[in-house]
């Protein structure tokens, strides 16, 4: 009987799938690379944070002991001043009397002048010790050891010698310390249509870094919101008659989180400046307000027309605060009813209809479900059969379930309503690339902004 090797790839065929292995390596480290220059950006953001509050603190001493001193010698300038005119006015009297001929009451105001000693405000007192120069001293080689010597930790590369294989089982690894790519073959029993919506326009200096994206129902248009914290930017992109459109508006700083916080409005969380910023979505973005906060925020849900949710940004550990309109805080969530922290550092955030804030905290591969009081519905430590090794936006579907970006493993999780299970939802063969951030809209189409700058829509219907 003849042998057939039907069966066996062909050596173009064994090109191609290794070509499409170093393809999948190539998509991963640029991820992984990107993942890790933001963290490294990260760590010097909150240093300068640090340095920052040192400076303030130095300054605040500086005028303290400036304002006092102030204070000392005004008290003493009154004083000298008061004299002199106390003293022309006598001296004045004196000529009088003496040009009247009234020698004696003259002397006599002489000696009563002589004697006497205006005090206004504060006694002088020759005994306390009076501030005569202002010095800054700092040790310039003992700062830069301690800078030298801060353990901002290191970049480690692991290399094989094996091939691609060993890549494809570290990508496949379901180990907890390794990132993995869970699943390598679409769904079955399910349509996906796909479209790319990049985000690179007119007036960006690089390539854009979208960290939060909000979908917002605008003249029968569903019009998408994204923040841009590369090019300090806030942009919206939509479509009239198959014609593309987008606006974009600049920002004092890197603007972070977005969400919708009414009727054709988006709340957009500039951190490192303290503010909320409002934009009317017409659909192009007009400024609305800004909301002064003693906070910097990242993540961003509406609970009503008058209260917000946000989660804090540079704050070890974490809160979730509920505030108002006008940056007021109004109640702030950070430990349990025992006492223990909830959040390390709890990025993102959405809002429930019935006003439960839903937590992703990377740090602790954590979704954190509270009522807005404080107390814990339910956590999804991102373990077992569904593990999340990176979580970062969150969002809900059109049936209450959480849909959870993981941004190492390459998918969207979706966490079932009460907390009990979850499933992927979308994974790297779909095409999720780097993914941070995701909405939804009245329709259902997911939206997904990608680290790469571009946005994935997802059109998803069961067969």
């Amino acid at each position: 009987m003849q042998e057939t090797h039907d069966d066996l790839p062909s050596p173009i065929q064994q090109m191609e799938s290794d070509i499409d292995s170093y393809q999948t390596r190539l998509d991963y480290l640029s991820t992984k690379r990107d993942r890790v220059e933001e963290e490294l950006e990260h760590i010097l953001e909150t240093t300068q944070e640090v340095l920052q509050r040192k400076k303030e603190d130095l300054v605040e001493r500086l005028n303290d002991i400036f304002c006092t001193e102030r204070e000392k010698l005004l008290l003493d300038i009154r004083d000298k001043e008061a004299s002199v005119v106390e003293t022309r006015h006598a001296a004045d009297h004196i000529r009088e009397l003496t040009r009247s001929g009234s020698l004696e009451e003259a002397t006599q105001a002489g000696r009563e002048l002589a004697q006497k000693r205006v005090q206004i405000g504060l006694a002088y007192d020759e005994e306390q010790p009076r501030l005569i120069d202002l010095n800054l001293s700092v040790n310039f080689g003992e700062l830069m050891r301690t800078v030298n010597n801060l353990p901002f930790g290191d970049v480690d590369a692991v290399y094989d010698d094996r091939g691609v294989s060993v890549m494809k089982r570290y990508l496949s690894s379901s180990s907890p310390d390794s990132p993995t790519d869970c699943c390598d073959e679409p769904f079955v029993g399910r349509t996906i249509q796909t479209s790319i919506l990049p985000t690179k326009v007119e007036g960006d200096k690089t390539n854009p870094k979208l960290n939060d994206i909000a979908v917002v129902n605008v003249e029968l248009l569903f019009v998408v919101v994204v923040t841009d914290r590369s090019n300090k930017c806030v942009k919206s992109f939509y479509k009239r008659e198959d014609l593309s459109f987008y606006s974009r508006e600049s920002t004092p700083s890197q603007p972070r989180g977005v969400a919708k916080v009414g009727n054709g409005k988006v709340g957009v969380t500039l951190p490192d400046s303290r503010i909320i910023r409002i934009y009317k979505v017409t659909p192009t973005l007009k400024r609305d307000k800004d909301i002064k906060t003693s906070k910097g925020y990242r993540g961003i849900g509406m609970l009503d027309s008058e209260t917000l949710a946000v989660s804090t940004y540079k704050i070890f550990p974490g809160s979730v605060d509920i505030v108002d309109y006008k940056g007021t805080i109004l109640h702030s969530i950070d430990k349990d009813r025992q006492g223990d922290h909830l959040f390390d550092y709890p990025f993102y955030l959405c809002t429930t209809p019935e006003r439960k804030i839903i937590t992703s905290d990377c740090e602790r591969k954590m979704i954190t479900c509270l009522t807005e009081s404080g107390d814990v519905i339910f956590k999804y430590h991102g373990k077992g059969d569904v593990p999340i090794q990176y979580p970062m936006g969150v969002a809900l579907d059109m049936f209450g379930d959480i849909l959870v970006v993981d941004c190492d493993n390459h998918k969207i999780v979706k966490i079932f309503e009460d907390g009990n299970g979850a499933k992927e939802y979308l994974v790297k063969a779909d095409g999720i690339t780097g993914p941070y951030s995701i909405d939804i809209d009245a329709n259902g189409v997911v939206y997904v902004a990608q680290w790469n700058g571009d946005i994935k829509i997802f059109n998803i219907s069961c067969s």
